[in-house]
């Protein structure tokens, strides 16, 4: 699988954001991809919730990895804060997936 390889876009200070941004990449495609698992799930009623917590975390992902590509000042804080975010999709899709 071809692959994109996104330290060779860092400059400055965007570079020491890579790992996270990696990360953040990861974490978009995980939570678009269990937000539409959620959508195949008999009982909507039950995935609505993770459904919006997916959602509200990949973009806000997405968010974290154009500020981290800037190397912006807000950058160690959103990677802190978006890591953490994660984490909750993640139980979120885990509990769903059980």
């Amino acid at each position: 699988m071809a692959s994109i390889e996104f330290g060779s876009y860092h400059r400055g200070n965007s570079a020491k954001y890579h790992d996270c941004i990696d990360a953040r990449v990861t974490c978009l495609v995980a939570c678009e991809t269990c937000s539409d698992a959620c959508l195949d799930d008999k009982d909507i009623a039950m995935t609505r919730s993770c459904m919006r917590l997916d959602r509200d975390c990949a973009d806000a992902c997405a968010a974290a990895i154009r500020v981290m590509s800037r190397g912006g000042p807000l950058s160690a804080e959103l990677c802190r804060l978006y890591a953490e975010a994660y984490r909750k999709c993640t139980e979120a899709c885990r509990r769903i997936a059980a």
